[in-house]
């Protein structure tokens, strides 16, 4: 089989000795790399010709790749492609519009420039990167969990920001694209918020979206926003979306909300004012239920 790798080819059998090591050169015959073909492969480097335009899942998974020259004509970086390796910095090629999810998740990469090709951008979970820009090309953003990323710039694309999206790094603000519709599920969870700032289409505030879990000493541990605006656009609150907080005012713009869960707010001990639009009281006038001394100034 000339155009790939990974399918009708005999496997790549690695030596049961796992302190042997192998380098590869993939012919320039290649078009395809098959899901799996390099899965825990003992690789600790790779050679990958121009002619390559397709690497599937998991391709160089669980290796000890430290460095890897992508193919310039590859358009997508498939789920897990090279998860699990030592890779210190990656060149995403101009012509890739789709970043899977895991594509390069538990690598040692502190730096990332994304070309402004790319549409899905995802798969770079527990690395080191402290600084992220996304070009005006994305449409969805997720998969930066577990790492340092205190410098974070989204652009007006962006309409999805995904589950797990930047939990677990340390933003202290982030201001949310105003083409934002949805934050999933624990998007920004578990970092070190003070404040946010929520977009003007917002529709959709996922459970755990700016959740904390608190640490030995809450007060200074975890997200710790104390006051928020609620968009008009903004039509479902998840549970505790905005839970373990250190709220203090809450203010609700608009009446366009259609559901919040009882426990949105839950953990958040000393809300003092409320402020929302009469039509809103029977959806919110229980959400507030930690805190004692909550006044709510309807109008």
């Amino acid at each position: 089989m000339q155009d790939g790798v990974g399918s009708d080819d005999p496997p790549f059998m690695p030596s049961k000795n796992r302190s042997k090591k192998y380098s590869i050169t993939i012919p320039d015959t290649v078009k395809f790399v098959h899901d799996f073909a390099f899965l825990k492969s003992n690789l600790v480097s790779v050679e990958i010709p121009n002619s390559v335009e397709y690497i599937g899942n998991s391709a160089f998974a669980y290796n000890e790749l430290n460095k890897v020259n992508l193919p310039n004509n590859i358009s997508t970086i498939s789920v897990g492609t090279f998860e699990n390796n030592t890779l210190s910095e990656i060149k995403i090629p101009n012509k890739v519009s789709y970043i899977g999810d895991g594509a390069f998740d538990n690598n040692k990469l502190t730096k990332l420039d994304i070309p402004s090709s790319v549409k899905h951008l995802s798969g770079f979970a527990c690395n080191q990167i402290s600084e992220l820009n996304v070009p005006d090309s994305v449409e969805y953003v997720g998969g930066f969990k577990g790492n340092k990323i205190s410098k974070l710039n989204m652009s007006n694309s962006i309409k999805l920001i995904g589950a797990s999206a930047f939990s677990k790094n340390q933003l202290e603000t982030v201001t949310i694209p105003d083409g934002v519709v949805k934050i999933d599920f624990s998007a920004f969870s578990d970092n070190k918020l003070t404040s946010v700032k929520l977009g003007k289409s917002l529709e959709t505030i996922d459970d755990k979206a700016f959740d904390s879990t608190p640490g030995p000493i809450p007060s200074t541990s975890g997200n710790r926003i104390s006051e928020l605006t609620i968009p008009d656009s903004v039509k479902n609150i998840g549970e505790c979306s905005f839970g373990r907080n250190d709220l203090r005012e809450v203010t609700f713009l608009g009446s366009s909300l259609e559901s919040i869960n009882k426990n949105a707010f839950e953990g958040n001990f000393h809300v003092k004012t409320v402020n929302a639009p009469k039509a809103l009281n029977d959806k919110i006038s229980n959400v507030f239920h930690d805190s004692q001394h909550t006044s709510f100034n309807l109008k």
